[in-house]
């Protein structure tokens, strides 16, 4: 494959863009505030592609009435893009679970509770804080607590409505507002055999039938952002059971105040946090609950 790069007057980039479109197999215009020249770059398969790309430049400089440009044309390194997609995505740990894509084989033999999630379409691959922080504090809920009634709210690509399935052999909905996302999420769920646990339902907040007809909740996940969680407040209240648990994530560690102010307001304190770099994840407790479970800061130990 080869790059070509063209230094081209600003008020000519479009037109040879447009030329090459019809050619190239990627056409790319780059051109920042300051004054200068901007810089058309396409993509040629091989030496007779860019033979091709380099009769479209000429004819596209003589209909403009321009000087030929002057080609730079640059080998680009054959890559094994499916090696280097799986050297860039191991598999994640994350307390007990082992989050992994399709190109991971050898598995651990006992020990984890292993997810099979592919990065697509869908939020939730398990590489970002937020998601991590999630399934860190699940793991943690899950010594000793058991839960029966579960909703992922803005569920993704579902895994965790995955992990809290396979966890609890919990009931569990899996809600989102994007159509895709559940779509995604139903098919994670029978890829991981848990199909028979996880229901999906596509609406905003918990508007949805099954949402709404699953209440009340012994634990309720949502991983969106700061903002949502604050005006979805209520709601959560009002959807989880007595005793109940609420994991709240998606949010940097500035915007945990005005959170926990929120669902304070709700009479739902704060049980434990966990810290992934500049992202928090929150679990509070419903009511009757006292004991405060205290800070889980990856730096400091568990």
């Amino acid at each position: 494959m080869w790059r070509v790069e063209l230094s081209l007057p600003r008020g000519a980039a479009d037109s040879f863009s447009e030329m090459l479109a019809g050619v190239a197999s990627a056409v790319t215009t780059s051109a920042d505030e300051r004054p200068g020249p901007a810089v058309v770059t396409a993509l040629a398969l091989d030496a007779r592609h860019l033979a091709a790309v380099e009769a479209a430049i000429a004819v596209a400089a003589q209909a403009l009435g321009l000087p030929a440009p002057a080609v730079v044309a640059h080998p680009v390194p054959e890559t094994d893009w499916v090696r280097a997609y799986q050297a860039g995505h191991p598999p994640l740990r994350a307390g007990r679970y082992l989050v992994h894509g399709s190109h991971v084989r050898d598995l651990p033999k006992g020990g984890a509770l292993c997810l099979h999630v592919d990065a697509g379409r869908a939020f939730g691959s398990g590489e970002h804080e937020s998601t991590r922080g999630c399934l860190l504090a699940l793991d943690r809920l899950a010594r000793g607590w058991r839960a029966r009634r579960v909703l992922d709210l803005g569920c993704g690509s579902g895994i965790l409505a995955l992990a809290a399935a396979r966890t609890f052999r919990a009931r569990v909905v899996a809600s989102d507002n994007d159509p895709v996302a559940t779509e995604v999420a139903a098919g994670n769920a029978r890829l991981n055999r848990v199909g028979r646990w996880v229901r999906t339902a596509t609406g905003a907040g918990l508007d949805a039938p099954l949402v709404r007809r699953g209440a009340p909740y012994d634990l309720i996940l949502a991983n969106i952002l700061a903002r949502p969680l604050q005006r979805l407040a209520p709601g959560i209240a009002g959807a989880l059971a007595p005793r109940g648990r609420v994991v709240l994530s998606g949010l940097l560690a500035w915007q945990e105040r005005g959170v926990r102010a929120a669902y304070l307001a709700q009479r739902l304190p704060l049980a434990f946090r966990v810290r992934q770099g500049e992202w928090v994840t929150l679990v509070l407790a419903g009511a009757r609950r006292n004991a405060h479970l205290g800070d889980m800061d990856p730096a400091r130990g568990r």
